[in-house]
């Protein structure tokens, strides 16, 4: 490979769209066409934005994001609706049911953690706890049941 001059960054790569939306705090600042109303919107945005560091970014993955927010948002009004309804309900006639907000709610939940899943936002690919086939773990685990003498119970 030559050595010359370093490769120039496109402007319309995602780290550089990363850079120009971090705020000067650290944050990850609403892309464009994004409009977080309300501070609770903001304030959860920040939150599910320090799941990963500003560079590992995409921006498909902030405008998943933005939709995961507004799940969150919508889970959290419909509790505050249960818990002043109460789970359960009566008919006119006495008969009691479920609340259906209950329903709603799972719903919502259900839809923001499968996208939370699909963007990986639970795992840390930098955290050696979060790392899946990690054999320096299994051999010192390996290791560890040699020195006590117990048989060897895995395939290392």
């Amino acid at each position: 490979m030559a050595q010359g001059r370093p490769r120039k960054i496109r402007s319309d790569s995602s780290s550089e769209m990363v850079k120009r939306l971090s705020r000067s705090d650290g944050t990850i600042a609403v892309p464009d066409g994004m409009n977080l109303e309300t501070e609770e919107l903001r304030v959860i945005w920040d939150q599910f934005t320090r799941a990963r560091r500003q560079e590992d970014w995409r921006d498909m993955d902030l405008v998943l994001l933005e939709k995961v927010v507004r799940f969150e948002v919508k889970i959290r009004d419909c509790e505050r609706v249960i818990q002043d309804q109460g789970m359960i309900l009566e008919t006119k006639r006495g008969t009691p049911i479920k609340n259906p907000l209950v329903d709603i709610q799972d719903g919502y939940l259900r839809q923001m953690l499968a996208v939370i899943r699909t963007m990986s936002l639970g795992t840390n690919g930098q955290d050696r706890r979060t790392l899946a086939n990690n054999k320096h773990d299994d051999d010192e685990a390996a290791r560890k049941l040699r020195e006590m003498g117990a048989p060897k119970l895995l395939a290392v």
